[in-house]
Parts: structure tokens; sequence; C-alpha cells
């Protein structure tokens, strides 16, 4: 038994904010490890753009896109040059590539399924990110002093 990616989106529950469709990154974690014992299809090319959301504010943690490509051959490198316009050996910040390293997953032809631990590990780098969590946490307690950071209140759009 199959489930595609998009269906299995389809399946999480929605909120909308600011006009946009949002879904909980914590809840599709558990989605994909409950389906982790049949096959993830996926055909096209998908991203993975985190939010946090607290208190009305959304917070847009773009430099952790979560890119899910099926290509015809291995595209790492092509993925860097599109992203940052330049070779990965010519970036001068090697925890950039790192990151984009962690936050790429392809599926190369005729294969077509997603490998489920892998996206669980791109999910898992995003929530435990302290990166992610220190940039949170400065940006919300300028709002809310007490504001601690959780989890639960990571949302992603899908494009």
């Amino acid at each position: 038994m199959d489930i595609t990616f998009l269906d299995l989106i389809d399946t999480l529950p929605k909120v909308e904010h600011f006009n946009e469709c949002f879904y909980n990154l914590v809840e599709l974690s558990k989605k994909i490890e409950a389906v982790s014992s049949i096959s993830i299809s996926m055909s096209d090319h998908h991203i993975i753009l985190p939010f946090y959301i607290y208190q009305e504010r959304t917070y847009e943690i773009y430099w952790y896109e979560f890119t899910l490509k099926s290509v015809a051959f291995t595209s790492f490198d092509t993925h860097v040059l599109e992203k940052l316009g330049k070779k990965k050996e010519d970036v001068d910040d090697m925890t950039i590539i790192e990151r984009m390293g962690n936050l790429y997953l392809e599926v190369v032809e005729p294969e077509t399924s997603v490998p489920s631990l892998k996206m669980i590990d791109c999910i898992n780098y995003i929530k435990t990110s302290d990166e992610i969590i220190k940039d949170v946490t400065d940006v919300f307690r300028r709002y809310d002093e007490s504001f601690e950071f959780d989890e639960r209140n990571l949302y992603f759009v899908l494009y």
C-alpha cells in the first residue's frame, strides 16, 4: 500500500492564519511515523517552509526551508547553486551547507518513494535546532517576557 505525500498532507488539520494555510510540523512528524511501514510516494518538488505561530503572531523561519525533490539524477550541488547563487565549494560558511544538507531530500528517478525515516530526521532537525529555538525565543520575548519555545507551535506552509 502507498500513500502520496500530498494525500498525507491532506490528512493534517489546517490552520488559517493571515489568509495562509498552515499545517503543524509536529503533527506531520506523527503522521509520517504512523505510516512509516508503507511507502510515501512523491513525484513532484515540494518546499516545507517553517513558521512559528504564537499569540496571533507569525514568524517565518525561511533559512530552514525543507526541500523535497523528485530528480532524474542526484542534484544537491545544483540545489545549493540555485539557492545561494554560488557553488558549494565557494560558500564561506560551511554551516549553511550543512543545514541545507540536513533539509534536502531527493528521490532519484525511477524511485518514487520518500524514505520516511529521512523525512522524520529532517523534521526533527527543524524541531530541535538550537538556532531556531534561540532566534524564535529572542523574537517573541520582545512581546512576552515569559515566552518559552514550544515545538507544538511550529507550523509550515507547503509550496
